[in-house]
Formats: C-alpha cells, sequence, structure tokens
C-alpha cells in the first residue's frame, strides 16, 4: 500500500515537471522579444532562473517524494573526471548554482539566460532539421560526383604493400637512397587505406618529404587487395533493399507489400529444386577469427529466397524505428528539454560560478560575449583554458553503405585546453541518457534503431579485421542506436575489442549463423539494450580500455 501511494505521487509529478518545462520555453521566448534593460525583460529573467530552480525541486520530489532533500557530500578534493555523484546529489549542486546565480549582477544573468536560449534554439534547429529533411529530400539526394567516388574507393576499398619490386622501380624513378633505405623498413606489411598509408609514410619520411615523392610512391605502391570485388562484400552489397533508409513510412509498407508474393515463390521454388538451405548452419562458438569466418561464409552462399528474406525484415525493423522514432520525440521532448536544461545548468557552474563550488577549477575572468577561451587554473597551480560549448556534441561517423554523417549527443566534456568530463557528464557517460538524441538521426535517415555501432573513420582503420568486417557489415546492416555487439561490449565492462564487437554483430545479423536475426531475437535484444544502459564507463576508468583516446573521439 505505501509502494502503491509511492508511485502514485510520483505520477502525479510528472504532469507538473512536463508543465514547468514548457512554461520555462514559453518565457524564454518572451524573454528574447522583449528589450533588454526592460521592467519586463528583469522580471522575466528573474522568473526564468526562479521557475528552474521550483523545477529542480519538483525533481527532487520525483527521485524521492518521501524524503527530505540531501545535502551534497563532500567532492572538493576530488579531480572533476573523477566525481560519480547521484542524480540526486546532481540536482543539489545545480539548485545551489543556480541560487548563487540570483545573487551575480544583471549583466552576468543576462549572459546565462542568453546560453540557455541559443541551447534551445539548437534543440528547436534539430526538429525543423528533420521537417526539412521529410518535405525536402531532393536537398539530401544529391548524386556522387566522379571525383568523390574516387575519394571513396581510396578510403575504404584499397590496401597497399611494399614489395621489394616496388622498391626497385622507386629507384628506377629516381628516389634518393636514404628514402628507399626507409621504406624498405614497410616491405612485406599490409598498409590499410590510402588514408592511412599516407599517415605513416609521413610518420617514416616527414611531411615534405611525403609530398615529395607521393605520386611515384602511391604508383608503385602494390594494390594487394581491392576490396570493391571481394566476392562476400559484394554477396552482402547484392541483398536487394529499395531506398532502407528512407524515412516515410510509406515507402516501406509498399517496399514489404511488393516482396511479399516474390519471397514466398522464391522461397517455394528453391524448396521444391532440393536447394541446400543457407540458414543457421553456422555455429557462432566455433568461430573466432576473421579468416575462418570468411572461410565458413564461403560454404554457404547466400540463396536469392535469403536475400530476399534479410530485406523483407530489414525493411519491417525500419518501419517500427520510424513509428517509434516518431513517438519518441513527440513525447519525449519535455526529457530532452530536462537535458539541455541540466546541461546549461553544468555550464553556468563551470564557467559563471565555478570558484563557488570547486576551488581548485576557477575561472580569473568571464566575457561571454567574446568568444575567447578562458583561462583555469587546477589544484597543482597548473592553467589551462576552456571555453563555451554547444549543448550538443557532434562528430562525423560512417553509416550505411559508408555513408558519412554527423552523430548527435549530449555534451560531456568540457571544451578546451583542459579537456575532461564534467559532473553531469559522468552521470550520463554511466547511464547513457545522452545517446537518446540520436533519435533525431534514426528520424533523418542516418540510423536505424537496432543495427551496428557506427565508427569514426580513425577507429574503422586501426586493423585489417576492423576494416573488413565494417565495410562488409555496411552493405548489408544500417548503424543502430543499439547492436549486439555494443551490448556484448558493456556486459564484457568494455574489455572487448572493436573486431571482437563487429564479429559478434556480423554473427548476429547474417542468417546462415544460428541464433540470427529475427522478429523476436530483434525485440529481445532491443530489451538487453535497457539493460545495460547502467553499464557505462566513465572518468579515468574509461582510459583503460580500447575505446579511449580523448583527442580522437572528438571532445
Amino acid at each position: 500500500m505505501i509502494m502503491t501511494r509511492h508511485w502514485l505521487k510520483k505520477l502525479r509529478l510528472l504532469p507538473r515537471i512536463t508543465s514547468q518545462t514548457t512554461s520555462i520555453r514559453h518565457n524564454l521566448q518572451a524573454t528574447t522579444r522583449e528589450e533588454p534593460q526592460s521592467q519586463s525583460y528583469e522580471e522575466n529573467k528573474r522568473k526564468l532562473i526562479e521557475q528552474a530552480i521550483q523545477l529542480i525541486d519538483a525533481c527532487q520530489e520525483f527521485l524521492a517524494p518521501d524524503q527530505k532533500a540531501l545535502e551534497l557530500s563532500d567532492y572538493e578534493e576530488l579531480a572533476p573526471e573523477e566525481v560519480e555523484l547521484s542524480l540526486t546529489e546532481l540536482l543539489v549542486l545545480f539548485r545551489r548554482t543556480l541560487t548563487q546565480l540570483q545573487e551575480t549582477p544583471a549583466d552576468v544573468q543576462q549572459n546565462a539566460i542568453d546560453v540557455l536560449y541559443s541551447y534551445f534554439i539548437e534543440l528547436q534547429g534539430l526538429y525543423d532539421l528533420i521537417f526539412v529533411r521529410r518535405y525536402e529530400t531532393n536537398l539530401f539526394d544529391i548524386p556522387r560526383s566522379l571525383s568523390a567516388i574516387e575519394d571513396y574507393h581510396k578510403r575504404y576499398f584499397r590496401c597497399f604493400q611494399f614489395t621489394a619490386q616496388s622498391l626497385t622501380r622507386l629507384k628506377e624513378d629516381g628516389v634518393p637512397l636514404d628514402i628507399l633505405n626507409k621504406l624498405e623498413t614497410l616491405q612485406g606489411q599490409k598498409l590499410i587505406t590510402e588514408e592511412k598509408f599516407l599517415s605513416d609514410m609521413e610518420t617514416l619520411l616527414g611531411k615534405d618529404q611525403t609530398q615529395r615523392y607521393k605520386s611515384a610512391i602511391l604508383k608503385q605502391a602494390q594494390v594487394i587487395r581491392d576490396l570493391a570485388s571481394d566476392p562476400l562484400i559484394q554477396e552482402y552489397k547484392s541483398i536487394p533493399y529499395q531506398d532502407l533508409m528512407n524515412i516515410s513510412v510509406v515507402h516501406h509498407l509498399r517496399v514489404v507489400r511488393s516482396m511479399l508474393g516474390p519471397l514466398i515463390v522464391t522461397a517455394l521454388k528453391e524448396y521444391f529444386q532440393g536447394k541446400p538451405r543457407c540458414q543457421r548452419r553456422l555455429d557462432p562458438a566455433q568461430i573466432d577469427t576473421v579468416e575462418t569466418l570468411r572461410a565458413c561464409l564461403a560454404k554457404y552462399p547466400l540463396t536469392e529466397a535469403a536475400k530476399l528474406g534479410m530485406a523483407f525484415h530489414r525493411h519491417l525493423m525500419r518501419i517500427a524505428d520510424l513509428l517509434g522514432t516518431r513517438m519518441a520525440l513527440h513525447w519525449g521532448r519535455p526529457i530532452f528539454e530536462l537535458l539541455i536544461l541540466a546541461t546549461w545548468c553544468q555550464t553556468v557552474k563551470d564557467h559563471i560560478v565555478p570558484g563557488y563550488h570547486k576551488p581548485r577549477w576557477q575561472a580569473a575572468h568571464l566575457d561571454l560575449k567574446q568568444d575567447e577561451a578562458q583561462e583555469v587554473t587546477d589544484k597543482n597551480g597548473s592553467s589551462g583554458t576552456i571555453r563555451m560549448s554547444s549543448a550538443f556534441f557532434m562528430q562525423p561517423r560512417v553509416t550505411f553503405r559508408l555513408e558519412r554523417f554527423l552523430i548527435f549527443k549530449n555534451r560531456t566534456m568540457t571544451v578546451g585546453d583542459l579537456v575532461r568530463p564534467t559532473e553531469f557528464g559522468n552521470w550520463m557517460r554511466q547511464n547513457s541518457p545522452d545517446e537518446s538524441l540520436q533519435f533525431f538521426n534514426v528520424a533523418l535517415g542516418d540510423l536505424g534503431g537496432l543495427g551496428i555501432r557506427t565508427m569514426p573513420e580513425h577507429e574503422i582503420v586501426e586493423t585489417e579485421d576492423t576494416l573488413w568486417l565494417y565495410r562488409a557489415l555496411m552493405q548489408f546492416v544500417p548503424g543502430g542506436m543499439s547492436s549486439p555487439g555494443s551490448i556484448k561490449m558493456r556486459e564484457a565492462n568494455y574489455g572487448l575489442t572493436k573486431a571482437g564487437q563487429l564479429l559478434h554483430d556480423l554473427q548476429y545479423y547474417d542468417p546462415r549463423f544460428k541464433r540470427s536475426s529475427r522478429f523476436f531475437t530483434d525485440l529481445k535484444t532491443i530489451l538487453n539494450t535497457f539493460r545495460v544502459l547502467k553499464k557505462g564507463r566513465v572518468g579515468k576508468a574509461l582510459q583503460d580500455t580500447e575505446s579511449f583516446e580523448g583527442k580522437k573521439r572528438g571532445f
């Protein structure tokens, strides 16, 4: 009975929290329409900060309806990346921050409100982008030029190798002996992609020498494998999708209807012809290397019925992705706005009143009207800079059919010389709410709900296994907000390599493997995603894994 009353009280608070976030948005819009320094402007500004504090109180009451507000635990002696505050403690921190903001001069408060307005504009911009994408599809369907196709080919489908014959030809072309001696150390090594190849050349020869001999080196380096003609990749590419990443539900319903008849006819035809089935033949437990995988897949080519079945299933899943995303974006807007407000409170804490709670994280001065970075001094006296930043983190990733796009997440780290997770960022990394912005990527046609984890280019080309697996997967599975490999990675406490993660994904999506993707297995995988949401990595612990390289992650 007590538990029932507890949850009823929480349910009654939800409309209050939703209405308060909406009220803050409307008052923020009204404030920007007023003349600065006017009486109504000052009144709206004061009211906005008070509303934000009231919203924090409502959230605290929602988290602990029958408890008094907690006092913030002593975390002053910890570095920011080591702080692991609970959500209740973060709310206490944010309430203190906004309480002190009320005591600051009027121009500081105005700067803070300007930052909040810019964050809400960014969120509204994502919603507007979906509208443009839906009704102005011609803007997004520009065909590649020949130079773009060549660049795409170089990035993903060519591997290089220096042979004795390559060195002999370079000598005949007049390349100096000292350069040849350095290149000889690479003889026999596989150099993945032209970009990686030239990067290795710069490390070995220096930038000037690489630029000078670039054309000769590329001409004579042997292309050991052109993966564009790889039979397994071509097999995946031949799956008869019909504009899989289209964002129209009607389009996918038409495709599913048109595929159903041919799928049944082809399956019956292959059955009566006695063609051997390829589905569910391989055991994932017996395959642990890419070479073994390639050999096993070559024994069981995909039949036409299997290809049609894969396309039919993925188009059905795309319908579910789009319908689920529309519901999430419509009903989840208050959650996005709460994350924006929390990010704003963290920004105010870091840039406007940074010394109030954490003396080791102090800014000597602050002028938000300038784009210059602010000087920051840590506990040991070493200095660096931090600067104002977007509420969102955007990073180039590679998705279906190796197309590049920008992935959206909530910002979890500072920007500047001192790059480190914020207190709220640590909580988001641990509990994964920052991933929710990827619903916008699904709505824009960049991702699916369930797919594979998209990677930036530098991670794709780390090893030959990673490169081949990613190329193969991206020919028939779109990038996704969640993936079986990501779930397994979190279950293994981030101890799985990227190649191991991708191998697990391929074994799940290829129908030749037992326990591969079906409707109910996909549903189970989606439910497992919620089970591992709190298994994120935070702070210094992340540096012990293969997944962490701060600058390369785009921070």
